[in-house]
């Protein structure tokens, strides 16, 4: 299955760097596949056959940990990706954000549990 990880505060105002090659190469030698970066973004598509998210979140956190620093992700499956694109198309800008701060803190909040 198709994943996206979202690595917030990474590569911004010269500080928390992280190269996207080392990124993709540590993505790769914990085990996903189709490894990708984009641009300088800290955003990495990849796959991987583990079906739940939290467990693959987790997996991300100690692999962060280990080869960088502690970073906050968010790990989304593409296809639900795409169904919070279709509806963030449906409200106005304002409407968007909060739905993204919500997801955010929704997925931060599983990850307590």
């Amino acid at each position: 299955m198709k994943y996206i990880a979202l690595l917030r505060g990474v590569n911004v105002g010269g500080k928390s760097t992280v190269k996207m090659s080392e990124l993709k190469e540590a993505f790769e030698s914990a085990g996903f596949t189709q490894v990708l970066t984009y641009i300088n973004s800290g955003n990495v598509i990849f796959e991987s056959d583990q079906k739940d998210i939290k467990k693959i979140a987790d997996e991300i956190d100690l692999l962060l940990d280990d080869k960088f620093f502690s970073i906050k992700i968010v790990v989304l499956s593409c296809e639900d990706l795409k169904k919070y694109l279709k509806i963030f198309q449906k409200v106005g800008k304002q409407k968007i954000c909060e739905s993204i701060l919500h997801l955010l803190n929704h997925q931060q909040n599983q990850k307590m549990l």
